[in-house]
């Protein structure tokens, strides 16, 4: 008989606290600036839209890896880095807003968001990892404002349905950043003045360096 990691009682997690369990939402101390590995893996009491706030300036791996009943997530304009797996099968995750501080997006970062439908990669984002949006089935939309960035493989967005990509003026349309999208989608140019220069962000050691993790919540 197979095992199952929810067939006997829950241990009460050490994040537990950060979560208001009445509305789902998450409540970070201010002066945290970074969330580590596995900080809120399996948090399935994040529900609805979670908002994080800001002065955080990365996510880890498996940051929120299963959060199965989080259908939304607002990114703090300090955000720099996305790790691996941070929001790997975030099954109902619907809505992402990446924001324009954002530099760097993990493999498989948002792979297995069978309901996300569309996103917006902002301008200064120079590296997205292997698989980050792999298998994301309803992904019809793409909006690329990132000129020219690097990419880690050619299954950057395999298994999406992806009918339309937003590219910048900038963007060169080669066979190999073609290749990284289903056969048949659409390349649409954005106008110049949709593409407004980024205001600069404060630096990360201007925050008490604090995070939080999935091993003893501190």
């Amino acid at each position: 008989m197979p095992f199952y990691k929810y067939d006997f009682p829950r241990i009460t997690p050490p994040w537990i606290k950060y979560i208001n369990v009445r509305n789902g939402s998450l409540e970070l101390p201010e002066n945290i600036t970074q969330i580590d590995e596995r900080a809120f893996c399996d948090a399935y009491e994040l529900k609805g839209t979670v908002s994080i706030k800001p002065k955080v300036t990365s996510i880890g791996e498996l940051a929120f890896h299963d959060c199965f009943n989080m259908q939304g997530i607002i990114l703090p304009e300090t955000l720099q880095s996305i790790g691996t797996k941070a929001f790997f099968h975030c099954t109902t995750l619907k809505s992402v807003n990446l924001p324009s501080s954002l530099k760097e997006i993990g493999d498989s970062a948002f792979k297995d968001c069978f309901n996300l439908r569309s996103i917006e990669i902002p301008e200064n984002v120079t590296k997205i990892g292997a698989f980050a949006f792999a298998d994301c089935y309803r992904l019809s939309s793409v909006t690329l404002k990132a000129a020219n960035p690097e990419f880690a493989s050619k299954r950057t967005f395999w298994g999406c349905p992806i009918k339309t990509v937003f590219v910048s003026p900038q963007q060169k349309l080669t066979k190999e950043f073609k290749s990284q999208f289903p056969y048949g989608a659409e390349f649409v140019r954005i106008k110049e003045e949709d593409t407004q220069p980024v205001a600069p962000q404060k630096e990360a050691s201007s925050f008490r360096t604090t995070a939080i993790d999935g091993r003893d919540g501190k």
